[in-house]
């Protein structure tokens, strides 16, 4: 935090302490990671969400839902926990309630940007084919 507000001010941004959290972000990985003794269990969530709720966080995170349950008898290798489910004790989907409490937001909304991308004659990089203007071949302005 503080060192992105130093960032911040250097490029001439005077944000204050609240205002550089809400500009920022957390992602956590939820259960066992692939690291030795490295896991986050749901009272680490808890005390993740309740950071995000007293800093006004910008966005919070976790990879991956689709770990956000107990692994089944069936798992065989550290590496099927890491991709498949959370490696702790838990009930489906516990990890994704805890750190989304007393959140707004609406989680995977998508931004269309299609119309951000089409050219127009004012912002186009070359000039556009006009079979009267007689272009030479490969002129691109």
């Amino acid at each position: 935090h503080a060192q992105y507000r130093r960032v911040l001010y250097s490029r001439g941004l005077f944000y204050d302490s609240d205002q550089v959290w809400r500009l920022m972000g957390a992602t956590v990985l939820n259960g066992e990671n692939d690291t030795s003794n490295e896991f986050l269990t749901i009272d680490d969530a808890q005390k993740v969400n309740t950071f995000a709720l007293s800093t006004s966080l910008g966005r919070l995170s976790m990879w991956s839902l689709n770990r956000d349950y107990q692994c089944g008898s069936n798992v065989g290798t550290k590496a099927d926990t890491v991709s498949f489910c959370s490696g702790l004790k838990q009930s489906d989907g516990e990890y994704a309630q805890v750190l989304a409490q007393g959140l707004t937001g609406i989680p995977g909304t998508l931004v269309d940007y299609s119309e951000a991308w089409k050219d127009t004659d004012s912002t186009v990089s070359y000039k556009k084919w006009d079979s009267a203007s007689g272009m030479r071949q490969g002129t691109r302005s």
